[in-house]
């Protein structure tokens, strides 16, 4: 027991002797474990309740589209069906809203029984439960889009023409939509009755059925036995769409978000660890001398290395203290934020008890394993290398570096010595700032990247306003009222139909969602000789004025149908089914997925050959682009067409950088983080070294150096260090910008993102280490050079 105490009191005296050090090693490895207990909080909270707020609304597992209203005897039917588990009827009407001077795409959901909703449920938040006729429940995030509240009313304009001012009567929470700020869309709850007054006819045409299936082939062939037994009796299937199985429309992304952070702070907490190990390592080969005395008296080898453990267990035992309740605090406040951004709520912010056990015990012992290799080394160090140590030199300094410097003066050789004294301290250290530094550069550089694809939505878009009207209108005449009422440069009217995959019983199959845009498939044809729109093409070439028989698609529309060049692709067009041979793949940012094909071969699909249903306006320099979309709908609603949708180009800018918000907070967060850990890894390591150098310092004093001239090397050593790691991370930044870009990119919108490096990223973050590393080196040299010199000769 009095050895164990004795122990104990040698660990704690040692500690104590460099408190600087050991509060540096507290901090970095506290905040390595912060990051990993607040990032699989995080992660567990979000995971856990993004399924919940899924998964009670009751989703879907497919929508059939019918071309007649569902019957309340043909829902009873359904439900019927040994394979399925309920059906519903509704409807869902795209719609236009008035937002001040611009108009926004309004979906309006039509639900029979708000009593009894069984599928796609919402839940009321404010104001009324059933909206009464005239008016309407808006989702929670659609208010952002509308700028209205409760009691407010918007000018809703409907398919078949009516105009209709709107109040919003209540207000509800629909965890199954993406959020309409991300969108640009509105979410408005109607009846059927309100349907009616609004002056649609169509009725109550969507079959919304969950199956006991639920994988997505057991789905779909699911989907096809109903079909069939539809159509069957009397009601024709157009369409049917069938979402990922149990899959919010933002989970993936979020997920990703999640993993990417939860990496990178485990990285945190490892460099943490090398940190406390390269400390470690010095303090013993300091020690050396005092080793071979033990080790003469007769201690063993492992108590040598129990005497060690001991105090990098205590350090880590401490910081453990500090980062658990840090980081169980912390982790529900990151998922509330992430949670508000994907509009859904925390029932529980719970993280269980694996991510606690997770954290202390990784904050616990990877200090210690890592550790495990110096104290190893140093405990089985003889008493005769022991003695042999105490009279050897403390280090080569014959690297290159030294010769090359020794032209610029003594200071810098002396700095690049005393840099390159302790190997393992120098990669420690290295590795913190210039993991940070890439962190940091491969933020900034897929912001830039973010900004670099919006800019080519402009330079492949030479158009200012799309216009989508739900029925087509003959396109030269309109063309000509357009560029009339707007004096556009040039007008350009495109063939649009709507798009599925055919199951292998012939059955048309959307992979869509509920809001119809998140997965949506369709076919453009461009008139002969366009020149507004010119998407990068990928492989292939591009299509031909008048061809038949052929497309080209863009990258979603790749994969959605698994075609590339050479290949032959069967889809349905509104209901016509069309086998195409793939020529080219196309580059297309902020679309979905998209078959181009020729114009005059989609009009005689539909029979609509001299009919455009997407008008593309280009307007002058300068001219309002405000001003000329309320031309062009005053000039269309004039001639009778019905407007669908109007899309400014800023618009589809604007979506674009809705959906990469999150994305870009968490880097910049990741970032900020590392840099915490890379500072507190150089003042730790400068703070160390200056320790070890007291008997060198008093040398230098003791021959002429003065205070200034210590500092000054001090500081420069910190200098090379803060070059040096800012070097490394713009070279790991290469690689790391080229993943995340294909990651991010790949995952919102199916094509790379650019590889952009930011220079000005690269000159912010070696202007932060060198202010760092001044810091770090200054202050503790002034305050070593305080010591007189016989105190200083006199020092360990």
């Amino acid at each position: 027991m009095r050895s164990v105490r004795v122990r104990l009191r040698k660990v704690l005296r040692d500690l104590a002797l460099a408190p600087g050090r050991t509060v540096a090693m507290i901090l970095a490895v506290a905040a390595g474990g912060i990051a990993v207990g607040s990032s699989l909080g995080a992660f567990t909270i979000l995971s856990r309740e993004i399924q919940r707020n899924y998964g009670q609304t009751v989703p879907a597992s497919a929508t059939f589209e019918l071309g007649s209203e569902a019957s309340e005897a043909l829902v009873d039917e359904v439900r019927a069906r040994p394979d399925v588990i309920e059906a519903e009827r509704r409807a869902t009407v795209l719609a236009q809203v008035d937002v001040g001077g611009a108009r926004h795409p309004m979906l309006l959901f039509v639900i029979p029984r708000f009593d009894d909703i069984r599928i796609a449920r919402v839940f009321p938040e404010q104001g009324a439960r059933v909206p009464p006729t005239g008016t309407m429940l808006v989702e929670r995030s659609a208010l952002r889009v509308l700028g209205a509240g409760l009691g407010e009313a918007r000018t809703i304009r409907m398919p078949g023409g009516a105009v209709r001012s709107v109040s919003i009567s209540g207000i509800v929470h629909d965890p199954g939509l993406a959020p309409a700020w991300m969108e640009q869309t509105g979410y408005g709850y109607v009846t059927p009755e309100t349907l009616a007054w609004l002056g649609e006819t169509g009725g109550l045409d969507e079959l919304r059925v969950v199956f006991m299936a639920t994988e997505r082939p057991e789905i779909e062939a699911a989907s096809a036995d109903l079909g069939q037994w539809l159509d069957q009796n009397g009601s024709a299937v157009h369409e049917v769409r069938v979402p990922p199985p149990r899959m919010h429309p933002h989970e993936r992304q979020m997920r990703t978000i999640l993993a990417m952070l939860s990496t990178f702070a485990a990285l945190a907490l490892l460099l943490a660890a090398v940190l406390v190990a390269s400390i470690v390592a010095a303090r013993l080969a300091r020690d050396t001398h005092e080793i071979g005395i033990l080790k003469a008296i007769g201690a063993r080898t492992a108590q040598v290395a129990l005497s060690a453990s001991a105090g990098v267990v205590l350090v880590s035992g401490i910081a453990a203290a500090l980062a658990l309740p840090v980081s169980l605090a912390l982790a529900p406040r990151i998922a509330a934020r992430l949670s508000t951004m994907l509009n859904f709520d925390l029932a529980s912010t719970d993280v269980g008890a694996g991510v606690p056990l997770v954290t202390l015990f990784a904050t616990l012992l990877l200090p210690l394993l890592v550790s495990a290799v110096p104290i190893a080394r140093a405990a089985r160090t003889t008493v005769r290398d022991a003695l042999d140590a105490a009279v050897r030199s403390p280090g080569r300094t014959t690297l290159f570096g030294t010769r090359t410097f020794r032209r610029l003066g003594p200071t810098m050789t002396l700095a690049v010595r005393g840099t390159l004294r302790r190997r393992a301290w120098l990669v420690a250290t290295l590795a913190q700032l210039g993991l940070g530094g890439a962190i940091f550069v491969t933020a900034i550089g897929l912001t830039d990247a973010w900004d670099a694809w919006a800019s080519e939505v402009e330079a492949t878009r030479r158009y200012d306003v799309e216009v989508l009207l739900h029925r087509g209108v003959p396109d030269d005449d309109t063309s000509a009222a357009l560029a009339r009422a707007t004096s556009a440069t040039r007008v350009e009217a495109w063939g649009e139909a709507a798009a599925a995959l055919v199951s292998p019983r012939g059955l048309p199959i959307a992979r869509t969602y509920p809001d119809q845009g998140h997965g949506a498939f369709r076919v453009l044809a461009p008139p002969a000789g366009q020149t507004l729109v010119s998407l990068p093409l990928v492989r292939g070439r591009s299509l031909e004025d008048g061809e038949r028989g052929a497309t080209v698609l863009n990258q979603l529309a790749s994969s959605l149908t698994g075609g590339d060049v050479g290949d032959d692709v069967t889809m349905s067009v509104e209901g016509h089914h069309v086998s195409w041979h793939v020529v080219g793949i196309v580059r297309e940012v902020g679309s979905p997925a998209t078959a181009y094909a020729s114009q005059a071969e989609l009009g005689d699909l539909l029979g609509t050959p001299d009919e455009a249903r997407l008008f593309r306006v280009a307007l002058p320099d300068g001219a309002s682009r405000e001003a000329a979309t309320r031309a062009i709908q005053s000039s269309l609603e004039s001639r009778g067409a019905v407007i669908e949708r109007v899309t400014p180009r800023e618009m589809l800018r604007t979506a674009i950088g809705e959906h990469v918000g999150i994305l870009v907070a968490a880097l910049v967060a990741l970032a900020l983080m590392m840099m915490l850990v890379g500072a507190l890894g150089l003042a730790s390591a400068t703070a160390t070294q200056l320790v070890e150098r007291t008997r060198e310092i008093g040398v230098m004093r003791a021959i002429g150096a003065t205070r200034r001239d210590v500092v000054l090397t001090v500081v420069l050593e910190g200098a090379l260090v803060g070059l040096a790691s800012a070097l490394v991370g713009v070279l790991v930044s290469l690689p790391a910008t080229a993943g995340l870009a294909q990651l991010m990119g790949t995952l919102s919108f199916g094509t790379p993102l650019p590889f952009v490096i930011a220079p000005r990223a690269i000159a912010l973050w070696t202007l932060g280490v060198l202010a760092v590393s001044f810091v770090a080196s200054a202050v503790p040299a002034w305050l070593a050079t305080r010591t007189t010199v016989r105190d200083a000769l006199n020092g360990a």
